[in-house]
């Protein structure tokens, strides 16, 4: 006996090598649909009509030898579907994108439509991939399909279009186009999906045998669940593990627990490290008896204990010592106070601090007019694996204009500007200076896009002369007015570049705009401007 489906076609009764949707690797949000009466297995898939851009379907097929192929797609018709979805299709030696007219009703057995014959290679090694870029209207994705070249593809037979006739009642198309209509205000009407994260889960619960010198081939004895038995001396631990239970929970409420004041200090401190410059304890990554002693251990005290009492919030301790006078001193240097105290332990006045690349970027953003400041949300296009090089390639990594605390980390493919380890969490960056920053700040096409931005920004607006430019440059930049010296020299580097680019450059509205991109180039990748005073 067949197992009924609700579209009325089984893969399994169709010749040549068939890939449902349900073996696609989806990048985006689809929605699972079956309003139809004739497609593929269980289900078909249908973009919402939103994301344009950001969702994709990528077949790979494993064919059992090389040769020639021809590709079909199956789709769900209707006149609401987009005209325009592109089906690119990725062989051994060239790739071809086809668009399909999804309001047109597919010319093969009433599912599949052609998208040619390629040459593939034997496995793994070809792709169909479904795009909704740059389309209007609902795309929907059933299945694609690879028959080998001279193979006869029988037609359906007439007794499963029947049932699949039959599965659709006896209602007419207006009836079920109108249903559609009513089905597409209600999901307008819906609330916005619950945001979702990675999350751990309790799998078989067990105790772990040691890795003798790492080495997984190497076991040694079991250790029974619980907490370091390093700090079971100074830290209460948690009650006795059940037999049922993994100990995350417990774990995690031990570690931000009121008796447990070592999170707590771990914290405040690191805290304090970002927005001082310098530490309460200098090694912020290790507390333990070969860390550095704290300097002020009653303040590192009192902090943590204001920390926990206030709910473990970040934003209200974080307020409070932006608000202290400790925060608020100057950077200038006091002869006397720095001879007795040269690394500046007893904080008599603020350290002046070099700005992170993140900040750096931000603030490159904000000078040139381009910043994004936007609240909430990511930039990653898809938290669904896998996420590869076509997803990498369309992130908003470098061409967005979001803040950098909203750019998704990809591993294998940081950005120029951000070199740090990705694959470590660490409380305290390594600072460095080597040649290949000031060369990424003077020669990186992110820097030379925003001064350009920011130099035609400047000559757009209606100030009296130049002078008043290069007053708006330096307040915007520095925070501070440019002086008489400043200015002059300023105004006669200007001259001067437009001066040299005569020969090169005709036209005298391009040769003041690279003058003025020049400009502000070199406050961009000025000193003053990455540092703090």
């Amino acid at each position: 006996m067949k197992t009924a489906l609700p579209g009325g076609v089984s893969s399994s009764e169709l010749g040549g090598i068939v890939l449902d949707n349900t073996m696609a690797q989806l990048a985006g949000s689809w929605k699972e649909s079956t309003y139809a009466t004739n497609f593929i297995d269980k289900n078909y898939l249908q973009d919402g009509n939103t994301g344009k851009g950001e969702k994709s379907a990528r077949f790979v097929p494993d064919l059992p030898q090389a040769g020639r192929y021809e590709v079909q797609f199956a789709y769900v018709p209707r006149p609401n579907r987009a005209r325009n979805v592109p089906v690119t299709v990725q062989a051994a030696n060239a790739a071809r994108t086809v668009l399909i007219d999804q309001t047109e009703p597919p010319t093969i057995d009433d599912l599949f439509v052609s998208l040619g014959t390629f040459e593939f290679a034997a496995g793994t090694n070809g792709a169909v991939v479904v795009s909704n870029q740059g389309t209007e209207g609902f795309v929907t994705i059933d299945a694609v399909r690879f028959v080998p070249a001279g193979m006869e593809m029988t037609k359906m037979q007439t007794g499963q279009k029947a049932r699949a006739k039959k599965s659709g009642t006896a209602m007419t198309d207006r009836s079920i186009h109108q249903l559609l209509d009513d089905l597409q205000e209600l999901r307008a009407k819906e609330p916005p999906p619950v945001p979702m994260a990675m999350a751990a889960q309790d799998g078989t619960i067990c105790n772990c045998r040691i890795n003798l010198r790492g080495d997984p081939e190497k076991p040694g004895p079991e250790v029974p669940r619980g907490v370091l038995s390093v700090l079971e001396k100074t830290v209460p631990p948690p009650a006795s593990l059940s037999t049922e239970a993994s100990g995350r929970l417990e774990l995690a409420n031990w570690i931000a627990s009121n008796q447990n004041p070592l999170t707590a200090r771990v914290a405040v401190n690191r805290i304090w490290h970002y927005l001082f410059g310098g530490r309460l304890v200098e090694s912020v990554d290790n507390f333990g008896a070969l860390g550095e002693r704290p300097t002020h251990p009653e303040l590192l005290d009192y902090l943590a204990l204001r920390f926990m009492e206030q709910g473990w919030s970040f934003k209200k301790i974080v307020r409070a010592l932006m608000l202290s006078s400790t925060y608020q001193m100057s950077s200038d240097l006091d002869p006397m106070a720095y001879a007795k105290d040269p690394e500046n332990k007893l904080m008599w006045r603020m350290n002046r601090r070099r700005l992170d690349a993140e900040a750096i970027r931000d603030a490159v953003l904000a000078v040139s007019g381009q910043l994004d400041l936007t609240m909430g949300g990511s930039l990653s296009p898809t938290n669904d694996a896998p996420f590869g090089a076509a997803a990498m390639a369309s992130n908003a990594q470098v061409a967005g204009t979001r803040r950098s605390l909203y750019l998704p980390v990809i591993r294998n493919d940081t950005p120029d500007l951000f070199q740090a380890d990705p694959y470590l969490v660490t409380g305290k960056r390594h600072t460095t200076t080597a040649p290949t920053q000031a060369l990424f700040m003077m020669n990186s096409p992110f820097m030379l896009a925003q001064s350009r931005q920011w130099a035609g920004a400047l000559l757009a607006t209606a100030a009296a002369n130049d002078a008043q430019r290069v007053a708006s440059t330096y307040t915007q930049a520095f925070g501070r007015p440019a002086g008489a010296e400043a200015t002059e020299r300023a105004l006669q580097f200007i001259a001067e570049y437009q001066a040299a680019l005569e020969n090169q450059e005709p036209e005298k509205e391009k040769r003041r705009l690279m003058a003025w991109q020049s400009f502000c180039h070199a406050l961009l990748a000025s000193t003053e401007f990455r540092f703090i005073n």
